[in-house]
């Protein structure tokens, strides 16, 4: 039995068998979910200092 999960979803899809899995592989790009995850860190800290920036700016 597999198991999904989609990154939206709090709970995990009904089991299936590998036999109503159809697709095949054509193309592995290991590691290019961290570029994500560094992308989004890095736009919410410049958000976060320019918020900061903003608010002091105001005394």
């Amino acid at each position: 039995m597999i198991t999904t999960k989609g990154d939206a979803n709090i709970a995990s899809d009904n089991p299936i068998t590998s036999k109503q899995v159809k697709g095949k592989v054509v193309l592995v790009i290991p590691y290019l979910g961290i570029i994500k995850l560094i992308s989004d860190r890095v736009c919410n800290i410049m958000l976060l200092t320019f918020a900061v920036m903003v608010l002091s700016a105001k005394k």
